[in-house]
């Protein structure tokens, strides 16, 4: 599908309305008051993102006849699999987090502040600043499934390498980069491999200069991946804590 806006296609409806949000729809981040910035209409309050999500959900289906069907709609019909397949973190959870220069690296979750969408981490380094993450900068560190990319979806893959700093207790690992699919090729085997390349530039204060950098990254395969959550995942995770609270009442 292809972004009435500015043009940009992609893949998957999830990827089309995370780049809706992010990119186009307009506000304070306090949730107050949001236009669609689409048709400049839309301008409405609502009471936090869950009911803002809900209400441009509709907008999109009413005023430009875009349907857009839950991840969990189309891949799963059972809690079990939507718990699974999920990409939301939660306390305790193992994650990348953006820090400085767009790069990530390594924390655990600590606390989720749904009002505010935004995390509280501990770094396995230990660092004391930066602890403050929004949903959309970190990712699960563990690999998508395959039906969950496709060509323009949003990934964070490893390129470059960093030494161990003792003093810091740092061990050694890869660097993190977001970037972008922009290909898929099968090979003899059968295996996918994915094509991309980086989606920040030295323009958007992006360290460019370690070693390993090339703007593309190619031949990965999807374990090579990690995905940050989107608007999809804080919905169905709403439903399924709405749906825990009836089945107790």
């Amino acid at each position: 599908m292809e972004c009435p806006k500015c043009n940009a296609a992609f893949h998957t409806g999830s990827d089309f309305y995370h780049h809706i949000i992010q990119d186009h729809f307009g506000g304070s981040d306090d949730v107050i008051e949001k236009a669609c910035h689409l048709c400049t209409s839309n301008c409405d309050e609502f009471e936090g993102v869950y009911e803002l999500l809900k209400g441009f959900t509709a907008h999109l289906e009413d005023h430009h006849d875009i349907v857009i069907a839950s991840r969990a709609d189309v891949t799963s019909n059972t809690r079990a699999a939507d718990a699974a397949d999920r990409r939301l973190p939660k306390p305790g959870d193992r994650v990348l987090c953006k820090y400085g220069g767009w790069q990530y690296f390594d924390a655990t979750i600590l606390t989720f502040d749904e009002d505010k969408l935004e995390y509280y981490i501990e770094w396995d380094d230990q660092d004391p600043e930066g602890r403050y993450i929004h949903f959309q900068d970190l990712a699960l560190n563990k690999p998508p499934d395959e039906n969950q990319l496709g060509v323009g979806s949003a990934v964070l893959f490893h390129q470059g390498t960093y030494g161990a700093n003792v003093d810091l207790g740092r061990l050694a690992g890869v660097r993190w980069h977001q970037g972008k699919i922009t290909s898929i090729e099968t090979n003899d085997v059968g295996e996918k491999l994915y094509c991309g390349v980086h989606t920040k530039g030295e323009e958007d204060g992006k360290w460019v200069t370690y070693g390993g950098y090339n703007y593309e990254f190619t031949d990965f395969k999807h374990t090579d991946f990690r995905m940050a959550p989107n608007v999809f995942d804080l919905i169905e995770n709403r439903r399924h804590t709405e749906g825990v609270d009836s089945d107790c009442d």
